[in-house]
């Protein structure tokens, strides 16, 4: 159900780099991304993870986000707080903001899967996906 081509990821990465004046490169982007996209693949049940990252771009696949991890693990908003700020050096805010931006890019392209995500994922994320695009 892969609707992106290797362009649309493109536009993933220059969609944060225009708006997050702490992430200048492709490089940056791509892994805030993935952090991101990993954490809440392993927040859920396999299943609703794949279906999940079906809706995404190739590069973003199962395996890529959520790899050998059999079970989920119920990380919240701040568990992926303290992996982008360990990750990257960030502080709080950025890392917050830099949260409230990928979700927002991924439910504007996946909104159908995002909406059967959020039955799954532990609740404190509900907020997170309901914060308006800047």
């Amino acid at each position: 159900m892969r609707d992106f081509t290797d362009m649309q990821i493109q536009e993933y990465h220059k969609e944060i780099i225009q708006s997050l004046d702490y992430i200048n490169d492709d490089k940056t982007a791509e892994e805030t991304v993935k952090a991101v996209a990993g954490v809440i693949a392993s927040s859920v049940d396999e299943k609703t993870a794949r279906d999940f990252t079906a809706a995404l771009p190739k590069e973003l696949d199962y395996d890529t986000l959520r790899g050998n991890q059999k079970y989920e693990n119920d990380d919240t908003p701040e568990d992926c707080i303290e992996i982008l700020k360990d990750q990257f050096g960030w502080h709080d805010e950025q890392a917050l903001t830099a949260i409230w931006k990928v979700t927002n890019i991924i439910s504007q392209n996946a909104p159908g899967e995002i909406s059967e995500l959020m039955v799954k994922l532990p609740s404190e994320w509900q907020a997170i996906f309901d914060q308006p695009p800047e």
